[in-house]
């Protein structure tokens, strides 16, 4: 008798890495068939200095690009209160204030502060199933491809001029 073991299994991502990694990721992740992915950010998202959480972006493929569709925010459930105002009130509102340099200048962080990422492909890791995911307006939506390598390298080379 087979009895199914209570322990989940650990979904490994399909890629992962940090900092300067994230160019090399982008260009695997143009040419590629995503019918349902995830990239999963491990640094904080700032929008204000009360609201920053880390991101995770849903994409797919769409007409022989690989873009961003949805986002959820990666709130802490410590504080049942805090957490309820924040997914309930706040991320709706950031949804609709976020732009697409928003979220080039959040790639561009990653780069600069060598932070973590991890891809899935296909799979949904099971942390990610408690997340409530936003869908992106197409004025929002980033498409892995040049064009978004070009635009983190100007937000990068911008920052180093301010210094």
């Amino acid at each position: 008798m087979n009895k199914k073991n209570s322990v989940t299994e650990a979904i490994s991502p399909s890629w992962s890495g940090s900092g300067d990694d994230l160019f090399d990721t982008i260009q695997v992740l143009k040419n590629r068939e995503i019918h349902d992915g995830y990239f999963g950010i491990d640094i904080v998202f700032k929008f204000s200095d009360t609201f920053k959480y880390p991101l995770v972006f849903e994409i797919k493929s769409s007409d022989s690009v690989v873009e961003s569709i949805a986002i959820a925010f990666n709130i802490p459930k410590k504080d049942k209160t805090k957490w309820a105002i924040e997914e309930r009130i706040i991320v709706p509102e950031v949804c609709e204030a976020i732009t697409r340099e928003d979220f080039i200048k959040y790639f561009a962080d990653i780069v600069e502060k060598d932070g973590n990422f991890a891809v899935y492909i296909d799979k949904k890791p099971t942390e990610y199933e408690k997340l409530k995911f936003h869908t992106l307006t197409d004025e929002q939506k980033v498409v892995f491809n040049e064009h978004l390598l070009m635009a983190i390298i100007k937000v990068l080379d911008e920052r180093k001029e301010m210094i």
